[in-house]
């Protein structure tokens, strides 16, 4: 009889081992990152989806959440999807009852609220949010996958953010004494463009995931236009508006 209790036992062990593991996320890399300027804001990501070893796709990964925010992301694909969509409807909801368009800093705080409230079982998913708050200033912020959020003049997330955060604090601009903002921002959109490119660029030749395609929209008073940058000569990144 013990011998048998001890025969069963080893068998459920032996099962549970080789039983397969529960695994709910699938992870697609991909970057983002912006740079702010005193009446603009640019949001640049890559096109890159990977599964494993392998190219999944080439598809822009911004999302327009009003004429003047736009929102990138990085991680699971689907769960970068579903955020988006339920950012866009906490969007919708805040114009519904507020009777106004919601302008960067409110959507950041609802941005905030859906990742921490879902921070056990998180969306696999690190997004940068873009875009001008009440008086035109640009704004950028990045999140981690459970809320905690980062304002600053360049800001990235996503799987190269290690590499471009280097690059884009270098470029950024100097803080004067005299200034009593609460960060320094880019004088020119050229400037912030040029800054977003060769940080891309450089994590291009570093991280197999970032790929050679760089989508980027600058945001405006007068809305949003978006090109894609070639980082690695790639021929099929042909300048096209999103």
């Amino acid at each position: 009889m013990r011998r048998r209790s001890y025969l069963v036992a080893c068998l459920i062990i032996h099962a549970s081992a080789r039983a397969p593991k529960f695994e709910p996320y699938a992870n697609n890399h991909g970057s983002a990152a912006a740079a702010a300027g005193a009446d603009f804001v640019y949001l640049a990501s890559d096109a890159q989806h990977v599964a494993g070893m392998t190219i999944a796709s080439c598809q822009a990964r911004q999302r327009g959440l009003t004429p003047r925010t736009r929102l990138a992301a990085g991680g699971c694909r689907a769960d970068c999807d579903a955020l988006a969509r339920d950012l866009v409807v906490e969007a919708a909801r805040y114009e519904f009852a507020a009777r106004r368009e919601p302008d960067c800093r409110v959507l950041a705080q609802a941005l905030a609220r859906l990742l921490h409230g879902r921070r056990r079982f998180p969306y696999f998913a690190q997004p940068v949010l873009a875009g001008l708050d009440r008086d035109g200033v640009g704004r950028c912020f990045a999140f981690d996958s459970v809320g905690s959020a980062s304002e600053a003049c360049v800001v990235a997330a996503g799987a190269a953010q290690r590499l471009l955060l280097p690059v884009l604090d270098a470029r950024a601009p100097a803080r004067a004494p005299e200034d009593g903002a609460a960060y320094p921002r880019f004088a020119s959109a050229d400037d912030a463009r040029a800054a977003l490119v060769a940080a891309f660029r450089a994590a291009a030749r570093r991280d197999a995931t970032v790929g050679g395609v760089l989508d980027l929209t600058l945001v405006t008073r007068d809305g949003a236009v978006g090109e894609r940058v070639a980082l690695l000569g790639d021929d099929l990144a042909a300048a096209a508006p999103s």
